[in-house]
């Protein structure tokens, strides 16, 4: 069994996808990641052995008080920034003709909290990273009042995505098509000549990769609610949001007169996905999947619809789009059962980590069955 921890879990902040949120009502503005008018305070401000740097106590059916311990130690958003000096990216910046990595604004989009300067507090530093403001918003406003027991989730109960944005900065990440348009927002937009320059081409689903269960060194800082099949959920809309953002990118690169071919194959990927989750989940959209009612059954079958995509995956960057959804889905399946996935589902799913063709589909069917 590989060591996760059921505490679940970057923004980039040039620009928001317009699109989803025209169309379920919110933001419908560019920089929807980015709150233009408050303080962004700092990395510093949110630990403490009170605040999340501390000793966790559960507190409305999550984990609270080492999120940031958990965050510095394990997740790969804290490295962002470092990784701008290494190697590959001063490779990468070379052939593009940028000085450094580590002080482009292309670069630091998607690696830092790159805010503009009239933002930064006096303990905002660009090497915090993808930090704890760059998914939650600006804690100006929100720092002091959010760590009262059960505040948070009382704005949840009084306003919404766009009235906690708007009267605290705060970013909403509970809703679940919110957070999907942030992670594309930078797991699906890149420049095609950044790809060209050696960066690697960008995938995502938002059910594994939302788990860390893509890399066993990575641990989550939120805590994944019980008995609701919350990876199903995620990998559903995950679809939805990631057709629209690769869409964007088709369209970007096309408009630069880049070859949009492999971006494409996502476009077609994705809305095959997509598909098959309105088949089994629902028509109604984002919106309508994040209080869907989701069984085991039609996670089960949505798993087999999936799996049947495995033989339209072109290369690896799509083959581990539908591997790791097809594993989302069966670990809503045993979420819902109260059940842990065997040994079995591990070696199922390192099989088809490094399988293809033929080898390939055989091993994802065989993880879909493992769906009850």
């Amino acid at each position: 069994m590989r060591n996760f921890r059921k505490h679940w879990g970057v923004a980039r902040w040039t620009a928001g996808l317009a699109a989803w949120a025209a169309a379920t009502g919110a933001l419908a503005q560019p920089g929807l990641t980015r709150v233009d008018r408050l303080m962004y305070l700092g990395n510093p401000t949110c630990t403490g052995a009170k605040c999340h740097s501390g000793d966790p106590k559960m507190q409305g059916g999550q984990l609270i008080g080492d999120e940031f311990t958990i965050w510095t130690d394990s997740d790969p958003h804290a490295k962002a920034f470092k990784t701008l000096s290494n190697a590959a990216s001063k490779a990468i910046a070379s052939k593009l003709s940028i000085e450094s990595a580590a002080s482009s604004a292309r670069c630091l989009s998607c690696h830092a909290a790159d805010v503009p300067a009239g933002q930064r507090g006096e303990r905002w530093a660009l090497d915090q990273a993808v930090s704890c403001e760059a998914c939650h918003g600006p804690a100006e406003k929100y720092l002091e009042p959010h760590a009262k027991a059960g505040w948070t989730a009382g704005q949840r109960k009084s306003l919404d995505v766009k009235g906690m944005r708007e009267a605290h900065g705060l970013l909403d990440t509970s809703n679940l098509g919110l957070r999907a348009t942030m992670c594309t927002a930078c797991h699906l937009q890149i420049d095609k000549d950044l790809v060209d320059a050696g960066h690697p081409e960008l995938q995502f689903e938002m059910g594994w990769y939302n788990e860390y269960l893509w890399n066993e060194n990575y641990a989550t800082h939120w805590t994944k609610p019980e008995g609701d099949p919350v990876s199903a959920r995620l990998w559903a809309i995950g679809q939805m949001v990631s057709l629209d953002a690769a869409r964007a990118q088709v369209e970007s690169w096309r408009a630069k007169g880049w070859d949009a071919s492999s971006a494409e194959g996502l476009v077609a990927l994705y809305g095959k996905g997509a598909e098959v989750a309105k088949k089994h989940f629902g028509a109604g959209g984002v919106d309508a999947l994040q209080t869907a009612a989701i069984s085991a059954a039609s996670a089960a079958a949505a798993a087999a619809d999936l799996a049947g995509l495995a033989g339209s995956a072109a290369n690896q960057q799509q083959r581990e789009i539908v591997l790791f959804g097809v594993a989302s889905l069966v670990f809503s399946c045993h979420d819902l059962n109260g059940t842990e996935p065997p040994d079995e589902f591990w070696d199922i799913y390192d099989g088809a980590m490094s399988a293809e063709g033929a080898a390939f589909g055989a091993q994802v069917q065989a993880l879909a069955a493992m769906a009850k």
